[in-house]
C-alpha cells in the first residue's frame, strides 16, 4: 500500500511505504501511456496535458490536514478539493538532492547511489533520457519548466544542473531583490527587509507558468499543438523565510504554538542520520542559544502563505482557461517535506504523522478523467514503474550512474 487516499484509509498502516516507490512518476506514466497506447482510445481523442506543481519544504502544514490548525492554504486546500488527496505518500529521502532525483527518475537512492546534498550534479548517478520528462517528451509532449524541478535547477537551459535535451523550455529563474536576503533569514535571524510580492522567483516562475497556459489557450504558438507537460516548481518554503510583511502579521507572535516534541527525540535514530543530517551541534545548537523557536515557527507559517498566494495565482489562471482544455488537463500537486535541522519533530518531522518523510500528493481532473480522479489504488500497488517505463530496471542495483 503506497498511500491513503482522503476517501479510503488502508487499515495495514505499518506495511506503508518500508521501500518508498515513486508514485508521481507511476501516476504521470500511467495516464500517459493508457492515453498513447490503449486499444480503446479513438486516435483523435487527445492526450491529456498534465501541470506538475512540486512545492519545497511543505511537509503537511496545510489546511485541510490536521498536523498544524495555526497553518492557512486556502489554495492549497481549494486543490485538495478538486480531485483526490494522498495523505500517507512518503519522500523517497528527506533531502533534497535524493528525494527529487528520485521521484523524477523513478530510482530510489539505494539504486542510484545519489544519498545526499554533496552528490551533485545528480546526473553522476541517473543517465540521459531516464526521467519522467524524457519519457513524456518522447511520448510526443511539448515539456516546459521554470522553478525547482531537480535539485539546483533553477538555472534553466544552460545553468548545467539537467539534461537539456529532455526539455523544450526551461527558462532560467527570475528574482528583483534590492537587497537579496541571507539564507537564515527568519529563521536564526530577523527579517530585516520588506518584500514585495514579486521580489521572490517564485512569483515569476508562476507569471511564466500562466502565460504557457495562456499560449495553450490561444493556440498561436505553433510549438505547443502537442499535450503539454508543464512543470511549476515552487521554492517556498525552503529557506529564507523572508516574504512580504502582510503574512507574518497573519500570525501574530504571542499566538505561536509550538509544535510537540521530545527532547530525546534523535536517540533512536541511526548514527548517521545524527551525525550528517540532523546534527544537532549546528542550527539546533544556535537557535536553542538564540531562543527564536516562536520566531521561526511565525515565519515558516508566513512563508507557506506566501507559497499558497502563488499556488492561488495559477488556480486562477487554470480556471480561466476553456472548458475544453480545463477537460483535458490533469494537475499533480505534491510536497518534499523537510528534515528540520534544529529540532527533530518541530517543523519537519511530526511523530504523529509517521516520521519526517510524509508528505502528500494531489490528483485531480476535469471532463473525461473526473472531478475527483482516483488514479491509483489504496490496494496493493505496482511495484515497479509500469511497461513504459521499465527501462529504468527499478531493482536492479547498479553503482553511481543509473541507466
Amino acid at each position: 500500500r503506497l498511500a491513503n487516499s482522503s476517501t479510503g484509509r488502508s487499515d495495514h498502516h505499518e506495511d506503508i511505504m518500508r521501500g518508498p516507490i515513486i508514485i508521481c512518476c507511476t501516476l504521470v506514466a500511467q495516464i500517459t501511456t493508457t492515453c498513447a497506447s490503449s486499444s480503446t482510445t479513438s486516435t483523435n481523442e487527445k492526450r491529456p496535458n498534465i501541470l506538475f506543481l512540486p512545492i519545497d519544504d511543505l511537509n503537511t502544514w496545510v489546511g485541510y490536514h490536521p498536523s498544524n490548525h495555526q497553518s492557512q492554504t486556502p489554495n492549497i486546500d481549494r486543490l485538495s478539493a478538486l480531485g483526490t488527496s494522498f495523505t500517507n505518500a512518503h519522500a523517497p529521502a528527506t533531502l533534497c538532492n535524493p528525494s527529487r532525483t528520485a521521484i523524477w527518475s523513478g530510482v530510489r537512492p539505494h539504486t542510484s547511489g545519489c544519498y545526499g546534498l554533496d552528490d551533485k550534479p545528480w546526473t553522476n548517478h541517473v543517465a540521459e533520457n531516464m526521467t519522467l520528462n524524457a519519457h513524456l517528451k518522447r511520448r510526443g509532449y511539448y515539456v516546459a519548466a521554470r522553478g525547482k524541478t531537480f535539485h539546483s535547477s533553477q538555472g534553466g537551459m544552460g545553468g548545467g544542473k539537467m539534461y537539456e535535451s529532455e526539455w523544450d523550455e526551461y527558462p532560467k529563474k527570475e528574482e528583483r531583490w534590492r537587497v537579496r536576503p541571507g539564507k537564515e533569514s527568519g529563521f536564526l535571524e530577523e527579517v530585516k527587509i520588506d518584500a514585495r510580492e514579486d521580489d521572490d522567483a517564485d512569483w515569476h516562475t508562476v507569471s511564466y507558468c500562466l502565460d504557457m497556459l495562456k499560449r495553450l489557450e490561444e493556440g498561436h504558438d505553433d510549438r505547443i499543438i502537442k499535450p503539454l507537460f508543464l512543470t511549476c516548481g515552487i521554492v517556498k518554503p525552503h529557506l529564507p523565510w523572508t516574504v512580504p510583511r502582510r503574512y507574518y502579521s497573519m500570525y501574530p507572535l504571542d499566538d505561536i504554538q509550538l509544535p510537540p516534541h521530545i527532547d530525546t527525540d534523535l536517540n533512536d535514530c541511526p548514527t548517521y542520520a545524527v551525525t550528517h543530517m540532523a546534527r544537532p551541534e549546528t542550527a539546533h545548537a544556535d537557535i536553542q542559544r538564540l531562543q527564536r523557536w516562536e520566531d521561526a515557527v511565525q515565519s515558516y507559517l508566513a512563508t507557506i502563505r506566501y507559497a499558497d498566494m502563488n499556488i492561488g495565482r495559477l488556480l486562477d489562471g487554470y480556471d480561466q482557461l476553456s472548458e475544453s482544455i480545463r477537460n483535458n488537463t490533469i494537475i499533480f500537486f505534491f510536497f518534499r517535506p523537510r528534515m528540520a535541522p534544529w529540532r527533530e519533530a518541530a517543523l519537519a518531522k511530526d511523530k504523529s504523522l509517521g516520521g519526517g518523510d510524509v508528505g502528500a500528493v494531489h490528483c485531480c481532473g476535469s471532463g473525461r478523467y473526473g472531478s475527483g480522479i482516483r488514479i491509483a489504488s489504496t490496494r496493493r500497488p505496482n511495484v515497479h514503474l509500469p511497461d513504459s517505463l521499465r527501462s529504468c530496471r527499478v531493482g536492479r542495483t547498479r553503482p553511481r550512474r543509473w541507466g
